[in-house]
């Protein structure tokens, strides 16, 4: 499913009138969620405004769940200045969904995980945290309820091997009482815009509740290198992960009771919810996949480090 160029320009002169010239429009990648992204500036090149098209019904939800995000974030005041503001919402006459927000007031980026972005999370973290069994989790239910609906998509061996990994991680996580936190769930480079006081997250389309407060520590560590050509996955480097997200932990929620068999545990339960949420998206495993291929190679490999 992919919308041509001339299509999305037709859907952008639908938008509402700006009185700032459009500086950049880029097509997303194709797919049910696909979106057209516009910047607009001011005269001195001064960003102004970031709007968000839907190209596809399916693509609606994703900007719905976007707009309800950034209103709950706004009201968050450890959050101000740190997500973007959001200006306006609507739907073309087509009856696609749009947004448009503020920019991020820097244009910083770096690939490693800095002092500012523990900082980010532990804030976000001690806000919307709730403190639950892990089988009472929303990720837990997802994994679980995903297992079940999308058994045609997988073989049977490879549905069998995702199973025993969900009932491993359960062993040692199902009764354990958890922070259980807002996570934006694509909290990767390309989504953050860095600067010494402290970091600009945005692309809140995916964010969930009830997630493991580790999963946006794993995702930022483990995405990049799954889906470089020149860095590969390694049960070496689940191992140090989860050495670096218990001491965050440890740091962060100091009142819980922290292992590394339960760390472990909260690795192999974000590896199994992206390896479903991706696959779920389309209805299809694809063993090319970058992500799917290197996250299935840890699963698989987890007794090596867990």
């Amino acid at each position: 499913m992919s919308t041509s160029f001339g299509e999305a320009l037709t859907s952008l002169a639908h938008l509402p009138p700006t009185d700032q010239p459009y500086l950049a429009f880029c097509i997303g990648s194709p797919g049910p969620y696909q979106k057209a992204s516009v910047l607009t500036v001011s005269d001195d090149g001064t960003g102004q405004s970031f709007i968000k098209l839907a190209l596809h019904a399916s693509a609606d939800r994703t900007i719905t769940k976007e707009q309800v995000w950034l209103e709950k974030l706004a009201a968050i005041p450890a959050m101000s200045c740190r997500v973007p503001t959001l200006l306006q919402t609507g739907n073309l006459p087509s009856g696609r969904a749009f947004l448009k927000t503020s920019v991020s007031p820097t244009l910083g980026n770096r690939s490693d995980f800095s002092r500012q972005h523990e900082l980010f999370l532990a804030d976000l973290g001690h806000v919307t945290c709730e403190w639950r069994r892990y089988s009472e989790a929303d990720e837990a239910a997802f994994i679980a309820e995903a297992l079940g609906r999308l058994t045609p998509v997988f073989s049977h061996e490879l549905h069998d091997e995702l199973t025993t990994a969900w009932q491993d991680a359960l062993a040692s996580l199902g009764d354990w009482s958890v922070p259980l936190v807002l996570a934006h769930r694509d909290f990767a480079p390309w989504n953050i815009r860095w600067h010494e006081q402290g970091i600009f997250v945005f692309d809140w389309e995916y964010a969930t509740a009830g997630a493991n407060p580790l999963h946006d520590i794993f995702h930022f560590h483990l995405v990049q290198d799954a889906l470089s050509r020149w860095r590969r996955l390694t049960p070496g480097t689940a191992h140090g992960l989860v050495v670096r997200s218990l001491g965050y932990a440890q740091r962060t929620y100091p009142e819980g009771s922290w292992s590394r068999p339960q760390t472990s545990a909260l690795l192999l339960a974000y590896l199994l919810y992206v390896v479903l949420f991706y696959t779920d998206s389309g209805q299809l495993f694809d063993p090319r996949h970058p992500i799917l291929s290197s996250y299935l190679t840890l699963i698989r490999s987890r007794r090596q480090w867990m």
